[in-house]
């Protein structure tokens, strides 16, 4: 048993949990462009996270919003669009690979 506790506790440091790179920017709120064509600066994501990009339109942005970063471990990988009452609409995408999140099609959208 304590042999069985010693080498999973080696495992554990040598072989720690995988993290991923992912983009992180929002739209025009200070810090790193955030477009289509400007994916922001690339972070480490705490272990078991997974990236994300969202673009949309909001009421209140005179622009198409954009926001790329890290999504959390409960959230599956996918893509898909809401529609809003309000007219408002937000496609996003959460992936799994380092930098996944650079763009729409990256994260694995149908072009």
């Amino acid at each position: 048993m304590f042999k069985s506790l010693v080498f999973l506790v080696i495992l554990a440091v040598i072989y720690p949990a995988h993290t991923l790179k992912c983009y992180e920017c929002v739209s025009d709120l200070g810090g790193s462009a955030c477009d289509a064509e400007s994916s922001g600066d690339p972070v480490e994501c705490p272990a078991g996270q997974s990236c994300s990009i969202t673009t949309g339109f909001i009421q209140g942005f005179e622009f198409e919003f954009w926001q790329r970063g890290c999504a959390p471990a409960e959230v599956e990988v996918g893509c898909g669009v809401v529609d809003y009452e309000s007219g408002e609409s937000l496609t996003f995408c959460v992936c799994n690979t380092d930098l996944c999140n650079e763009s729409l099609e990256s994260a694995g959208i149908d072009g």
